[in-house]
């Protein structure tokens, strides 16, 4: 190692644990740390350069690594992606266009996480993001396993709204309003899955894709707290998909009226939208 009398070191992988250990002392290394868990850390290399300080202590270089992370937190968004894969699985859960398994699409917005954020908890979050609203795991389930950050998050990233609530605009809207309130970590996760979402639409259903970027503008504007590099590409490609289906303006659709109580001529708003509910759901 380097003109020292130390023995060569023990493989690179076991010094993220034997730090600061002898065989870590006088050498200076690339750990790689593409194999951490999951595809999705493969697309983003964390390299930490391993070096001897003048103190005699092991320091690393921020440029490359700026969060040091221990093999319990790499083993968080493991678990995750196994136990949303198992859970999607379970119910036979697939793409409504491609057919292909659900994971797909949980692991294409937790690589598009992993690659703006170290944080293992969001990381997690993504892959687990529709756990709750898809599959019979409930968000007690997700506590117990991965503990309470990791299931917040999933919970902001759930949507609240129930049919008898109203149509789809007046639904979306609620799911908006809950969106608006949630964390930047989970507004993060959000984008990615909107950006993962809009291009699958747009290309396999054109029609829907109309009332979905619809729906998704409205989205961004409340998600602006989100990871500033993902509200970009979103804003792309909800750009570019406008442009494919020749779109030049989406109609903004008002249904703040419903949600805020507010009445029509002659009606109340909770007697009317009890009415609504009991004879159109």
């Amino acid at each position: 190692p380097h003109g020292t009398d130390n023995p060569v070191p023990r493989p690179v992988r076991e010094l993220r644990t034997a730090w600061p250990g002898p065989a870590a002392q006088g050498i200076r290394r690339e750990i790689d740390w593409s194999g951490a868990c999951t595809a999705s850390y493969q697309a983003r290399r964390r390299r930490a350069v391993v070096r001897k300080s003048r103190t005699g202590e092991l320091d690393y270089n921020t440029d490359y690594m700026p969060h040091m992370r221990t093999d319990v937190m790499y083993d968080l968004v493991s678990r995750a992606s196994e136990y949303a894969t198992r859970a999607h699985q379970r119910i036979n859960h697939r793409r409504k266009y491609s057919k292909q398994p659900y994971h797909v699409h949980l692991e294409a917005v937790a690589g598009m996480v992993a690659g703006v954020t170290d944080d293992p908890e969001t990381i997690a979050a993504a892959w687990l993001h529709d756990t709750d609203e898809d599959t019979p795991a409930t968000l007690d389930d997700i506590e117990a396993e991965f503990g309470k950050p990791v299931a917040d998050l999933v919970e902001e990233l759930t949507d609240i709204s129930k049919p008898g609530d109203g149509n789809r605009a007046v639904r979306k809207e609620i799911d908006r309003r809950h969106t608006a309130q949630a964390s930047r970590r989970a507004k993060t996760v959000k984008l990615a899955d909107l950006i993962d979402n809009c291009r699958d639409i747009t290309r396999h259903d054109p029609r829907f894709a109309r009332i979905y970027l619809g729906e998704m503008a409205q989205l961004l504007e409340v998600l602006k707290e989100g990871d500033s590099t993902l509200l970009q590409q979103a804003r792309k490609v909800h750009r570019i998909s406008l442009g494919k289906l020749g779109i030049e303006a989406l109609p903004v659709t008002d249904t703040t009226w419903w949600l805020e109580g507010e009445s029509l001529p002659g009606f109340a708003g909770p007697h009317f939208r009890r009415m609504f509910t009991e004879l159109f759901t």
